[in-house]
């Protein structure tokens, strides 16, 4: 890319808000699929259950399954704002590229603009038709 058109670009506060934000983005996304890890690993708590203490069985208590409950929950709970999070981030992913997209689309057509020496006008307009039908009437007379 060429460096006058990526100063250029970066001049632009938007653009570099836009290159910043897409920057950051790689560290959400692994902070929170990190965050999603430890609530499915809440989530696969698994069951009370009683053990054998000596030669006596214990059941589990009902504080046990009370505690296994809450922490499924949780997890649960942490996964579901993860993922939510994560799709937010995605969709202003997605927005960020558009605009920076956009951004470099539109700087590099001022830079062709600046750089050509040939006019993006081509043909004649309706003043130079009037100028010419006036010359041809007066040369040629109006055809009467």
């Amino acid at each position: 890319m060429d460096p006058d058109l990526l100063l250029e670009m970066l001049s632009d506060p938007e653009t570099a808000a836009t290159l910043a934000q897409m920057g950051v983005f790689a560290d959400k996304t692994k902070a929170l699929g990190q965050e999603r890890n430890l609530g499915e690993s809440m989530y696969a708590t698994p069951s009370a259950q009683g053990r054998e203490v000596g030669r006596t069985y214990v059941a589990s208590s009902p504080l046990e399954h009370i505690g296994v409950a809450v922490e499924r929950t949780l997890g649960a709970r942490k996964m579901n704002d993860a993922m939510g999070q994560q799709n937010a981030l995605i969709s202003g992913d997605a927005n960020a590229r558009q605009k920076l997209a956009a951004a470099m689309a539109a700087a590099m057509r001022r830079s062709r603009a600046a750089a050509s020496p040939i006019s993006t006008n081509i043909g004649p307009t309706p003043g130079d038709l009037d100028v010419a039908g006036a010359q041809y009437a007066n040369e040629y007379g109006s055809g009467d």
